[in-house]
């Protein structure tokens, strides 16, 4: 559903967008990125950039799209990077709340590359924590 969903929010993005706005879509992982890639060949000229979050960094866009914003294997946190592995590239053990750590600044950098407009994808019965976390967050708005 997620797919649909994207991409008839691009497409009425990309018909609405005032001269010169950018448009994101952001992925923890490359897979959902390159089949949308793929069906909007025309995105250079549409200033719409696809790109997983470790490459957004420093990027920012009008409208920013973040994908699977749930819980399991594909989400936030993610559960690809099993301990092990991350052992072996750090050569130190390192701590699960240090990991969650590293994926909630990840969560972040996502969060912060928009100007204008920021949707999330996420589902009901796999809502990622980030969110309910994001969500509980005191309001620190005032009015003046």
């Amino acid at each position: 559903w997620e797919h649909n969903e994207v991409v008839d929010l691009l497409n009425k993005l990309i018909s609405e967008r005032t001269p010169g706005e950018k448009i994101l879509v952001l992925s923890r992982y490359n897979r959902p990125l390159e089949e949308l890639e793929n069906e909007f060949s025309r995105a250079k000229t549409a200033n719409l950039k696809f790109l997983n979050i470790h490459k957004a960094k420093g990027t920012e866009a009008d409208h920013v799209l973040l994908l699977s914003c749930i819980s399991g294997k594909y989400g936030f946190p993610s559960e690809i990077a099993k301990q092990q592995l991350l052992d072996i590239v750090e050569k130190v053990p390192i701590d699960e709340e240090v990991r969650l750590e590293e994926e909630r600044r990840l969560f972040y950098v996502a969060l912060t590359r928009c100007k204008k407009q920021f949707y999330m994808f996420t589902s009901k019965d796999a809502k990622s924590q980030f969110i309910s976390e994001f969500a509980s967050l005191p309001d620190r708005s005032t009015t003046n």
